[in-house]
């Protein structure tokens, strides 16, 4: 039985410790107007489809 409790949370709390320390590096959010604007033309300026 604590085998698959640690195998479980011992990845999920590595992948956390990850996570932090790289939004301390950098932003893991782009801005709001961003994202409405889309994300594949703001970061890569590419339309993803054509409407």
């Amino acid at each position: 039985m604590i085998t698959p409790v640690s195998g479980f949370v011992g990845p999920g709390g590595t992948l956390i410790i990850i996570l932090k320390v790289a939004a301390l590096i950098v932003s893991l959010r782009v801005e709001d107007d961003q994202e409405v604007e889309g994300l594949d033309l703001v970061l890569h300026n590419e339309r993803g489809y054509d409407l």
